[in-house]
Parts: C-alpha cells; structure tokens; sequence
C-alpha cells in the first residue's frame, strides 16, 4: 500500500472545514447510568464545549467545556458559580463524549434529553480562561482567527449575568444569556473586537482582580457560522427573510430581541417536527422543558419567521441571532 504524496496531505490538511467537523447536535435519553454519546466530533484531541439540556422536564442548561474539565457546570439561566458536580462526564472522545450517573439534568432514565457540542476550531469556536486583574479596557487573547460574532463571559467564582457582545450591537451595548432584558449600555466590553483579541472594563461580572472567568466566542464566518440582525415585520405568515449566505439553510438557530424584551430562543433541525420548519424551542434563559411554536421556515438563504409571536418577529423590533449552517 503507497503512502499518501506530500501534496496529497498538504490538500488534506488545507481542506476547508464543513460544518459537520465543528458542529454536532445529538438527541438521546437517559439511561440513568455510563453512556456514550457519539456525534462525530473529536472533542478529546481538539476540545471544545458540550450545552446540554433536559427536554421534557423543567431543569437547567448545563454547559461542560474541555478547558474547564467535565465535573464543572454552568447553567446559562442562573447567575450563580460554577459548580463542581461528579459523577458528569466520565471522558470527552474522540469521536463524542461520554456521561455517567443519573443526575436529572443530564441522564436521568428514560427521560429525553438535547445537546449542541461545539468543537474548538479557528474560524468556528473558541474557549478562553482568565483571571481577572481589575485592569480597564484589558486585552483578553482568543485563537479564531477572524472576528467574533459573539462572546458569552461568565465569572466562575462569583454571581455574576452572563455578558454577551454581538456583532450587530455597538461595543458595550449588551445582553445577558440569563435574563430577558434589552440590550443596554452596561459596559462590560471595551475596546475593538478583532481577529485575535477583544477587551474588556473593570467591571467585576467580566475582570475583577482574583476572579475566574470563562469566555465562549462564536465566530463571524458564513462558511460555518452567521452572526447577525433582522427586523421584525409582524406578518403571522411571512415574516422577514434573513439571508445568512448562499445555499444555506440553518441546522442549529438562537434568536433574541435586542431593542425589546425576550428570550434567547434556541432551535435546531433534529428537534423539528418538520425538517424545513422549526417549532420546537427552548430558552437558554429559561429551565423550561421544550415548546412547541414560534415557526420558522428555513430558506434557501437562511430562515424566515412564520409567526408573529413578539420572541422572534413582532414589528419594528430588532432581533439578533447565531445560526449554523447544515453539514455540506
């Protein structure tokens, strides 16, 4: 058997990553003991994060990176610490990862659960660890390689909301993953947003001096990823129709209101019960179980509401949203 010629692994490792390399949703139900959850992704080697959340009963999204290790757990709808749980995750693999025990949040027997995992790659997702040092407009270094299109910051070690920065809003006019509320000017970013680092204030929710901090950062990339804005027409059967790229259609969606209250509404192409029409939600704000409504249709180019429920399309309001393409 021939080896592979030097051009022929050059091509290979130059090849342009699809969104089934970085990207993986998987539906699964609990088993109340060890299992694997296989989707592809080679978390052990690359890492990345795992957001999981239990479907049909009311507990909190619980979010597991490699950075941070698999017995330490944030919910996105509370303001509290890290926790430090066990057993969680028995590994993270090259192929998926596995979880172990029976906590209700994430492999309680018989009941159906949800996860998006996100692997560590330029151009895609990032994971950044810090601690805080009281400096205003500090640089914090990330690996994407382009811009983000989203940063989430949580301090790990005190009660704090999750800061988020998108890119369709002036730098420190923000949301919190954990709350409903409108983007306001809070202040906890400051500084340009660019290929390699972004700042951040004093504040003590993003860089107290002793604190841990946690930064999740979605990249600007339309080959994978689209972070962007759309206005809402309040039209219950056409509502405004998003492009994010050509030839694109969404397999994973998060909206949210940003010049009115609302959720942070999260969709996905393997919880639909149609496959070009997403009903089913749920809020990474909320510990709600799933809910069916809010439609959207997905397009040729994007998405577009078909509802005039006020979460994703009442009129004259502006809505961001992170959407990941479909594999290719």
């Amino acid at each position: 058997m021939s080896l592979p010629s030097a051009k022929k692994l050059l091509m290979q490792g130059a090849r342009k990553l699809r969104p089934q390399d970085v990207f993986a949703t998987a539906l699964y139900t609990g088993n109340g003991g060890t299992q694997a959850i296989t989707n592809g992704l080679d978390l052990a080697g690359k890492g990345g994060l795992v957001w999981g959340k239990r479907r049909n009963a009311n507990y909190d999204h619980n979010l597991f990176d490699t950075i941070r290790g698999g017995s330490r757990r944030l919910k996105t709808s509370l303001s509290a610490v890290e926790e430090t749980v066990s057993p969680a995750f028995a590994s993270f693999n090259s192929s998926g990862y596995t979880i172990s025990g029976s906590d209700l949040a994430w492999n309680s027997s018989g009941d159906t659960f949800v996860s998006w995992s996100f692997l560590r790659a330029k151009k895609f997702f990032d994971v950044v660890t810090y601690t805080g040092n009281d400096v205003d407009g500090r640089r914090i270094s990330h690996s994407l390689g382009t811009e983000p299109g989203l940063i989430i910051i949580k301090s790990r070690t005190a009660t704090f909301n999750w800061a988020v920065q998108h890119r369709s809003l002036a730098i420190g006019n923000e949301l919190f993953l954990n709350q409903t509320a409108a983007a306001g000017v809070n202040g906890n970013f400051k500084g340009a947003i660019d290929a390699s680092s972004f700042g951040v204030s004093s504040n003590p929710g993003v860089n107290r001096a002793g604190d841990q901090y946690v930064a999740y950062l979605f990249a600007q990339n339309p080959d994978l990823i689209d972070c962007g804005n759309y206005i809402g027409n309040g039209n219950a059967s056409a509502g405004p129709s998003v492009t994010c790229g050509s030839g694109w259609k969404s397999q994973f969606l998060v909206i949210k209101a940003a010049s009115s209250t609302g959720g942070w509404n999260m969709y996905d192409d393997k919880r639909a019960t149609f496959a070009d029409s997403p009903d089913r939600y749920l809020r990474a704000n909320q510990a709600l179980n799933e809910t069916s409504g809010q439609s959207l249709a997905r397009t040729a180019t994007g998405f577009r509401p078909t509802t005039d429920d006020p979460q994703v399309n009442q009129s004259g309001v502006t809505y961001i949203y992170l959407a990941i393409r479909v594999p290719t």
